[in-house]
Parts: structure tokens; C-alpha cells; sequence
């Protein structure tokens, strides 16, 4: 089997702990089973223990074999709370796939003994006990995502061994918004931070982009803005009315940008929109947030394509993936959240039908349809129907969450969805 010339450098140094904080599609799993010795235990999303892509990487790497097992995210979490984690072998070697699942570190703090400690993940808390008791010889940490907060940097560094200091790390990173009464900590965004952040990433790790080692054909992103319906405005008072509470209206104004109405599917136009590039493309995958929104796509349009569907309620992602990598023409239809772990090399033509609040899940996305071993020019396209879709858009592109808690009140007053 053929290696890029950055795998072989990485395998070469032989690193035992470190961060591969390389792009989508550049190969990070075949560097990570070369480096691994002996048992080897992968934590990765629940879809990469179903289709087999370790399994299959494992058995083809240029090593002697050791012995490997994986376990889901959820299943780890579980093991780990059941005291069931001490059943499995005791890895020589830890793999953390999509490894920012794992960094769950938030800016508000708890108090115990009138002791502040940060505010972490049940995920992150568990590796973190882990790793100190088992220590193994080799660990690493993969994700093409390292930097969705500078506090997510800042749990890397500690997963991997790195004694810094919460509070000092936030307050170089962040600053307080709001008074006295419930501040919020918000991200310093001047350049000089974000090369800061950035010295300190290459400092735990490998990092670098397929453009970084390829010739990576033009990627062309667009906004298409299908605008709402009266039947959706129509609803809007009603709405208000129902849901008083800005946070909550915030939720269901975006739904209603859908075309979804507590149980009613409205005349809404990004199916019109998604018909359009599956005609011209042939092959598309579309991005949902909502259960609901799939399951109205799904039934307007298999009456004119192949429909494959990837949400929570799949059983067998592997052969819905493998499936829909194999057809000619058909459209898949993605849950948001479910961006990480597959590949969908053949597709040309993304569409964010409603994208998910979160940064990573936008990013991890895009790199199911560009990938080293296919390189191509893709098109990524946005479907906005009113201010929220626009405003999730703006943030997310910007790499940022959308955080509800902050923008409710402005979307509470809006008598209008745009």
C-alpha cells in the first residue's frame, strides 16, 4: 500500500504521545495503526465501529499485527461508569478517532470545598481518569478539528500529559461580557491570539491541511437564499404567543425556517432548491438538523431520486454508506450532528439544507466529500430561508457556535422571520 509523503514522515519520528490534528481526508488513520504497537485500543464514533474502517486499516498496514479492539464513544462512557472499562485487554496503545468528542471543557466553573474546578465533560472527565491509570506507551489524538475553543486546546494538552493552569489559559483566551449579574465568557478573536492558539496546537502534535501537501482542485461555496413562504410568516404570531420564553421561540422560529410547525409541514422551498442541484449534479448529500426535516425531504423526494437516509434512528450506517457511495444518481440525506467518521468521495455537490449551531460539525462535514485519495472540485452549498439560517450561517462560517442563550432576545423581538 502506497504512503503520502506526510504519513511517512510522521511514522518515521516515531512520536509515542501526540496530537494528528491533520485535515479531512489526509489520511490520519493509516499514520495512527502504523504507529500503534502491540494491543491497541481505538475510541472513535459509533459509525467507525460499524463499517469496519480500523479493522480494514489494521489488517493492511505495513507492520507486524498486534492485537486491536474499538469501542464507541457511548460505549466507552458506559464501560467506564459500569466499572466494565477493567474487563477489556490493557491497551499498549490508545487511539482517540474524532478525538474532540473527547474535549468537553467549558468556561464556567464549579465549586466544591469553596474550591473552583472547571466545568467538564462526563467524556472528557472519564479519559482523563483513564489515561492516568493506565498509561499506556503510545496515545494519540486524531481530528481534523483541533481549535473549536481555545478551551478544547486546552483539554488536549492536558489529555496528552500538559500541566497548565485553567484559569490562567482562559483568561488568556477569553473575556467577560454581561456585568456581574450572570457574565459570559466570550473569545478574544485578535490575530495575535489566534497565532498564539496556534503555536500551542503544533506544540502537541502534526498539523497541516490537504492543501498543505496536494494540488487541491478549486472548492466553490455558496449561499442560496430561498426565502420563506406566507404559509410559514402566516405562522409566525401564533408562535410568539405559544412560546413566550426567547430561548425556547429561538428553537422553534428556526424549525419553522424548515417549514416545520409543531406537527404541520408547511409549503417551504429549499425541496425545490435541493431538486435543482440534484439535477444538475446528479449525486448529492444534503445536511438536516432536524428528524423531522429529513423524514419530510425523504418523502417529497423518492418520488424523483434514490433516497438513502443517515440519522440517529440507522441501523446499519456502514451499508447505508456503502450503498449510497456505490449508486450513480441518489441523494443522501444526513443528520447534522452525524458529520464525522465515513467518507462519500464520489460526491460532488454538498447542501446545508439546516446546519447544525456547531463549528466542528460544519467542518467535519466538508471533509466527507474531499479526501486525498479523490480529489476534485466540489461545490458546497447553504440554503437560508430567514434570520436564523443566516445567522448560524455567519457564525459557523466565521468558525464559531452558534450560542442560542445569546442571541434569543434579539429573535424574540423580530415580528418577521427575516
Amino acid at each position: 500500500m502506497e504512503y503520502y509523503q506526510h504519513q511517512k514522515n510522521i511514522i518515521a519520528d516515531d512520536p509515542l504521545w501526540s496530537g494528528l490534528f491533520l485535515g479531512t481526508g489526509s489520511g490520519k488513520t493509516k499514520i495512527a495503526t502504523n504507529l500503534a504497537k502491540k494491543i491497541t485500543l481505538v475510541i472513535c464514533p459509533k459509525t467507525q465501529t460499524l463499517d469496519g474502517t480500523w479493522t480494514k486499516e489494521w489488517k493492511t498496514s505495513k507492520k507486524p499485527l498486534g492485537t486491536l479492539y474499538m469501542l464507541s464513544y457511548e460505549q466507552f462512557k458506559k464501560a467506564c461508569k459500569n466499572g466494565d472499562i477493567w474487563k477489556y485487554p490493557k491497551p499498549t496503545t490508545i487511539i482517540f478517532d474524532e478525538a474532540h468528542k473527547a474535549y468537553g471543557v467549558r468556561t464556567e466553573t464549579t465549586q466544591a470545598d469553596y474550591v473552583q474546578y472547571p466545568k467538564t465533560s462526563t467524556v472528557f472527565n472519564y479519559v482523563k481518569q483513564y489515561i492516568e491509570l493506565i498509561k499506556p506507551q503510545r496515545m494519540y489524538f486524531l481530528t481534523a478539528t483541533p481549535t473549536p475553543t481555545p478551551l478544547a486546546v486546552w483539554a488536549a494538552g492536558v489529555l496528552l500529559g500538559k500541566n497548565w493552569d485553567y484559569f490562567k489559559f482562559r483568561q488568556t483566551f477569553y473575556f467577560q461580557k454581561g456585568g456581574s449579574g450572570r457574565p459570559i465568557w466570550m473569545t478574544i478573536k485578535t490575530q495575535s491570539k489566534k497565532e498564539q492558539l496556534a503555536r500551542i496546537v503544533n506544540s502537541l502534535g502534526y498539523t497541516g491541511r490537504l492543501q498543505d501537501w496536494f494540488d487541491v482542485p478549486p472548492q466553490t461555496f455558496k449561499v442560496h437564499d430561498v426565502g420563506t413562504t406566507k404559509q410559514m410568516e402566516a405562522c409566525l404570531p401564533e408562535l410568539k404567543e405559544l412560546y413566550p420564553d426567547p430561548l425556547v421561540q429561538l428553537g422553534k422560529r428556526h424549525q419553522l425556517e424548515q417549514g416545520i410547525y409543531e406537527d404541520t409541514l408547511l409549503k417551504e422551498n429549499k425541496i425545490e432548491a435541493i431538486l435543482k442541484y440534484y439535477q444538475e449534479f446528479e449525486k448529492i448529500v444534503v445536511f438536516c438538523k432536524y428528524t423531522k426535516q429529513i423524514e419530510m425531504y425523504e418523502k417529497a423526494l423518492k418520488k424523483q431520486a434514490t433516497v438513502y437516509v443517515l440519522n440517529g434512528a440507522t441501523k446499519d450506517r456502514g451499508s447505508v454508506i456503502e450503498n449510497s457511495n456505490r449508486s450513480r444518481n441518489c441523494i443522501l440525506l444526513v443528520q447534522s450532528s452525524i458529520s464525522a467518521g465515513y467518507e462519500l468521495p464520489d460526491f460532488p455537490c454538498m447542501v446545508f439544507a439546516s446546519e447544525s449551531y456547531s463549528f466542528v460539525d460544519r467542518d467535519q462535514a466538508e471533509g466527507r466529500i474531499l479526501r486525498a485519495n479523490n480529489l476534485k472540485k466540489n461545490l458546497y452549498v447553504t440554503l437560508v430561508a430567514g434570520a436564523i439560517d443566516e445567522k448560524v450561517h455567519a457564525l459557523v462560517k466565521d468558525k464559531q457556535d452558534f450560542a442560542e442563550h445569546i442571541f434569543a432576545k434579539k429573535f424574540n423581538k423580530m415580528n418577521k422571520l427575516r
